[in-house]
């Protein structure tokens, strides 16, 4: 009884083994076979559905290479039925060529992003371009996929230029930029104080001239 009670346990330790791996298995297949889904595209626009973009505190979209960056995406919904938005991706290409792919940047997906019909969203998307880009423009596509009535679409969200800076250039922009202010600053207040300078001279011209003359005059009566 021992060694038949020892062999099931035995047996069920692999079964929950087999059983483990086999989940692990698909899962890893659902992920690779969503990330193709999603790489490849294709999906129509849904009619109602409109996005736009914005890059908080960051009007110039600049990019630092090696580090996180963050835009949202707001999606309005005027269409029948309402949406469940399934994930955010984008790409960077050379701006001269757009069908020149230079990085698949990570695919951010959401597990509850649901915009009732006549309502509207906003959905925050953080990326990394890397940190081996040469500072200078690219193009940024970035695309949101969205699920209605058991059918996948997408909207193309931007489709335009960002400016990719290195750490050190930021920096030395951001030193330049104080220094700038700095020169203005100081040539502000040096034009003022010539201007002070100018005005206490012609006073003092003036009072010198009307001492002379009141010299003059005491002299020529005496």
């Amino acid at each position: 009884m021992k060694i038949l009670t020892i062999a099931n346990a035995v047996d069920r330790r692999n079964w929950w083994r087999c059983m483990r791996t086999v989940r692990f298995m698909v899962t890893l297949l659902g992920e690779k076979l969503l990330s193709q889904d999603f790489a490849d595209g294709g999906f129509p626009s849904a009619p109602g559905v409109d996005t736009i973009f914005v890059f908080p505190k960051n009007i110039a979209r600049l990019v630092k290479g090696g580090e996180e960056a963050e835009l949202l995406v707001g999606l309005k919904n005027d269409g029948q039925s309402s949406l469940n938005v399934v994930a955010i991706k984008a790409s960077v290409h050379l701006p001269f060529d757009r069908h020149l792919l230079l990085q698949n940047l990570a695919v951010q997906v959401f597990n509850n992003g649901s915009v009732p019909s006549s309502a509207q969203d906003s959905f925050p998307y953080i990326f990394s371009v890397s940190k081996f880009l040469q500072p200078g423009p690219f193009d940024l596509v970035g695309t949101i996929v969205y699920e209605m009535d058991q059918h996948p679409y997408q909207n193309t969200f931007y489709n335009g230029t960002i400016e990719v800076v290195s750490l050190v250039f930021h920096s030395a922009w951001n030193l330049l930029f104080f220094l700038l202010l700095e020169l203005h600053f100081l040539s502000y207040l040096g034009y003022g104080l010539m201007v002070k300078y100018r005005t206490l001279r012609n006073q003092n011209s003036s009072i010198c001239r009307k001492n002379n003359r009141h010299s003059n005059n005491i002299l020529q009566h005496q």
